[in-house]
């Protein structure tokens, strides 16, 4: 399933029954409401790296989320300037980038989206100077499951706020 160097993954979860709906006569029944997925660009080279995400977003009761998965910085430039990227989750140990310049590159080409650092090969002081330089969060690999699907809803109303708060003129597109 995760061979191919580009893949689209949407997790979801929608089981909404109410018994309340007798109160208005229309009996018991499931409630169909449109999902909305959050769309998440992980650029990661690791392919165990990349189901492991993937897994976490999928066990998470947060939401639904559509991750498109890229190897390579610069298939994931391509993608986030296409628009339509709710956040990205960045490994910045990449075959064609490495270190906080990956970073910088991202962050250059998406202004305005959030981006969390994945945090495998990557030291703290590596991983605070991301944070400084304009990364959401930093996450470890071993507490994506509890902190993942948390981390990103953080991050993406984090943007939210400060876009809502932005005077009109100042504000960058979504």
């Amino acid at each position: 399933m995760y061979d191919n160097a580009h893949i689209k993954l949407i997790v979801h979860r929608v089981e909404i029954e109410s018994a309340s709906l007798n109160g208005w006569g229309l009996g018991r029944g499931t409630i169909t409401a449109p999902i909305v997925h959050t769309r998440v660009v992980l650029i990661e080279n690791n392919q165990r790296a990349a189901q492991t995400v993937c897994a976490a977003l999928a066990k998470t009761d947060d939401g639904s989320f559509e991750v498109e998965w890229t190897r390579q910085l610069s298939e994931g430039l391509t993608r986030v300037c296409n628009k339509g990227v709710d956040a990205v989750l960045l490994n910045l140990t990449l075959p064609d980038s490495q270190g906080i310049e990956t970073l910088d590159k991202l962050f250059n080409a998406a202004r305005g989206i959030p981006i969390l650092i994945l945090g495998e090969n990557v030291s703290k002081g590596i991983a605070k100077l991301a944070v400084g330089r304009g990364a959401q969060d930093y996450l470890l690999p071993d507490h994506l499951e509890y902190s993942l699907a948390r981390a990103l809803r953080n991050a993406i109303e984090r943007r939210a706020v400060d876009h809502a708060c932005q005077p009109p003129a100042a504000r960058l597109p979504s």
